[in-house]
């Protein structure tokens, strides 16, 4: 499901990120700001669909070669992750984007 949100000159949407932003051509996103699924921090859930880290890092890594493609070179990126992968997480970012600060 898609939704979209117009303010001015910006718009915000809300969707699945791999569906919508294969859309998207090339150095055309400003500003990312996602808020990954955990993955196996609760018990049941939408979040435990993978069969186990390696399957949900391979889906991650998808999602970042996406963002790093559709990213303009002076664009930034806001990745919150639960802490369980953090450490793999931040392997996977500093692979494909330069990785400035973090916000705990």
């Amino acid at each position: 499901m898609l939704n979209t949100v117009k303010i001015s000159s910006f718009e915000l949407i809300n969707a699945d990120c791999l569906e919508f932003i294969r859309s998207l051509p090339e150095n055309s996103v400003d500003l990312i700001v996602t808020d990954l699924p955990y993955f196996k921090v609760k018990p049941e859930g939408w979040d435990n669909q993978w069969k186990g880290d390696d399957d949900y890092l391979k889906w991650l890594e998808q999602c970042l070669a996406q963002f790093c493609r559709v990213l303009k070179p002076a664009g930034s990126l806001y990745l919150f992750c639960g802490h369980r992968l953090a450490s793999d997480i931040e392997i996977m970012m500093r692979e494909r984007f330069s990785v400035l600060n973090h916000i705990i």
